[in-house]
């Protein structure tokens, strides 16, 4: 007899956790100069009761475009069942300290990756894509594939519980949906370096809000002058 999933049941398998990591050299915590506020970024936009199940169809759509369009061998690399073990193995490094599982863009024809681009877009706020795609392209500037990020679906989109992952450097978003309503944990974003080689920053609100909360901080609650390695979690 299938098992019945609740809110609270699918929390618990997803791992539900949130983590933010910006990488940078060792440095005293300044906010830089050209910086702007981390008041004057919008915040995201919360996700009504109504508007969750339409996202939730949209999300089965687009997954279902996707699905269709991928070959045998594709499909089989990128599909598990929902209540695989995969579905709760993540992490935050690159393929080559972690490896993934799942279909790589870079094994997609460039059909395959408009679609797989069109589920991410639709999955998450105009402003969370391009964070994605910002995050992403700053693999360049450390000489890995932009491309090698992983797409991972988990069940039969829009049928019962299912859910999707996108995997890769920096970057795991997580999309679990049942009875409609969707949980996006456990989830990851993370930049290294913080401004790519034309001075754009991938993270400048995190960023911001993270440097605002420590240059407030006194003494008491300070105790090293600048970060202890690159990596600032």
């Amino acid at each position: 007899m299938p098992r019945t999933l609740t809110r609270r049941t699918v929390l618990k398998l997803g791992l539900a956790s949130t983590a933010l990591a910006a990488c940078a050299p060792a440095l005293p915590a300044t906010r830089p100069a050209a910086a702007p506020a981390a008041a004057e970024v919008a915040a995201p936009v919360a996700v009504t009761a109504a508007t969750e199940v339409e996202l939730a169809q949209a999300m089965a759509g687009a997954a279902q475009a996707l699905l269709a369009a991928l070959d045998d061998t594709q499909r089989a690399k990128a599909t598990y069942a929902f209540d695989d073990a995969e579905r709760v193995r993540w992490h935050w490094t690159t393929p080559r300290n972690f490896p993934r599982n799942g279909l790589p863009l870079t094994e997609m024809s460039a059909e395959q990756k408009t679609l797989a681009h069109a589920l991410l877009a639709v999955s998450v706020a105009s402003a969370g894509y391009t964070k994605a795609l910002a995050i992403m392209a700053l693999q360049s500037d450390l000489g890995n594939d932009p491309e090698l990020y992983y797409v991972t679906l988990f069940g039969t989109p829009g049928e019962g519980a299912w859910g999707w992952r996108w995997e890769g450097h920096h970057l795991s978003r997580h999309f679990t949906v049942v009875d409609g309503q969707v949980v996006m944990t456990p989830f990851f974003l993370g930049a290294w370096p913080t401004v790519n080689g034309a001075g754009e920053r991938a993270m400048p609100r995190e960023e911001d809000a993270a440097l605002e909360l420590v240059t407030s901080l006194g003494a008491p609650a300070i105790f090293q002058e600048n970060t202890l390695t690159r990596h600032v979690t």
